[in-house]
């Protein structure tokens, strides 16, 4: 733990937070430390530009703070939702990852990878040809997931991001929420500034081949020839090993602790920053936020749209499986909205209480913080009390 930082949270305290205890983290000083951090690295041109699930599993998959986040269910968001983050000078390179429970029966093959709701959601659709129109999961995963193969959502996801981010080494990889380890199989680039002009990098790999395979294929440093390249795959890789040792270290047995996915938390914020800076240890073990970023375009500075009803339809997936008390989400009780501004903030607010599970989720318990990016000391509450 830094000097001069607030005590590590407990499970049990975090079930229950309050408005004084977000803001005495949002103000300790290994926050502002772990902010410096990322603002440094984002000067310096190094942030890794992280798109993947908002599942609450795959949240601490690299070590330090030199990262951002684009999270959605699957990581299956289209990338023109994000065009500013994906073209920001500061995010030279960006990671696509999926994730699963790495669990396959003998003779199976990566499509039959399991543990990731989004793709699963897909998967039935395909099979059964038909959407429930009342359940939002269906609909955000019809719309938006491109293949329930993790690996070939990977791909095809990792080649759009490319495809509208000139010049970006996009690598794409999945992610075993039981290990913690993410596998990165291939690179893409658009080095020529065009659309549909990406080159991939995936030592003669086919697009079947990545659907029959029976082994994630690991890129490794001695197939590629473009030295940055080789430089970054390295970073990543060492991130991701001291990030796992960490995580055990945290937590002990992580498989056991990431089985179901059951945060406390329900995370919707308007930008990238990681939200292990921005509350820095509230949320450092895994398994605490389903992180939901709520889309947006940029000119400049200045926000131009903004896609409020997806970031919803993902909150509404997580609020709806903890009303059901099925498994998943049975202990997710609390929304954190972060905005870029205090307006914006009190509008999602009005917006998940009109979510059809609200009512019975407010009633359970549930309470909604809106915390002032502006001011952290300035926290609404809505709770059932």
């Amino acid at each position: 733990m830094a000097e001069g930082s607030v005590p590590q949270i407990s499970r049990n305290e975090i079930l229950r937070p309050t408005a004084e205890m977000i803001a005495s983290y949002a103000n300790s000083p290994e926050s502002k430390r772990r902010q410096t951090e990322f603002l440094r690295a984002k000067e310096e041109r190094r942030v890794l530009l992280i798109d993947t699930c908002s599942d609450a599993r795959t949240a601490r998959i690299l070590a330090g703070f030199d990262m951002a986040f684009v999270s959605s269910i699957a990581g299956a968001i289209r990338p023109e939702y994000y065009r500013f983050a994906y073209g920001h000078p500061g995010f030279p390179n960006i990671i696509v990852a999926t994730h699963t429970n790495g669990v396959l029966a003998e003779g199976a093959s990566l499509k039959d990878l399991e543990g990731c709701g989004g793709l699963e959601a897909f998967q039935l659709f395909k099979m059964n040809g038909n959407v429930d129109p009342a359940d939002p999961l269906e609909k955000y995963a019809v719309n938006e997931v491109k293949d329930g193969n993790p690996i070939l959502q990977a791909y095809r996801k990792a080649y759009d991001v490319a495809d509208i981010a000139p010049d970006k080494t996009v690598f794409m990889g999945v992610i075993n929420h039981l290990t913690g380890k993410l596998d990165i199989f291939g690179v893409m680039k658009n080095e020529s500034g065009r659309i549909g002009t990406v080159s991939a990098f995936l030592h003669g790999l086919t697009e079947e081949a990545l659907r029959e395979n029976k082994d994630i294929p690991l890129l490794t440093p001695d197939m590629l020839q473009n030295q940055g390249m080789i430089n970054e795959l390295m970073r990543i890789n060492e991130k991701n090993a001291a990030a796992r040792t960490k995580l055990v270290e945290q937590v002990g047995n992580l498989a056991h602790h990431n089985e179901i996915q059951d945060p406390p938390f329900i995370y919707i914020a308007s930008y990238v920053h990681p939200i292990t800076s921005s509350f820095a240890e509230m949320f450092d073990d895994p398994n605490i936020a389903f992180r939901v970023r709520v889309p947006k375009q940029k000119e400049g500075k200045t926000v131009v749209t903004v896609d409020t009803e997806i970031a919803l339809a993902q909150a509404s997936y997580a609020m709806g499986k903890n009303v059901r008390q099925d498994g998943p989400f049975d202990h997710t009780q609390n929304i954190l909205i972060y905005m870029d501004n205090v307006d914006f903030g009190d509008y999602m607010a009005e917006q998940v209480k009109n979510l059809k599970d609200f009512p019975k989720w407010r009633e359970m318990g549930g309470q909604v913080f809106v915390v002032d990016r502006g001011n952290v000391n300035n926290i609404k509450v809505t709770n059932h009390e």
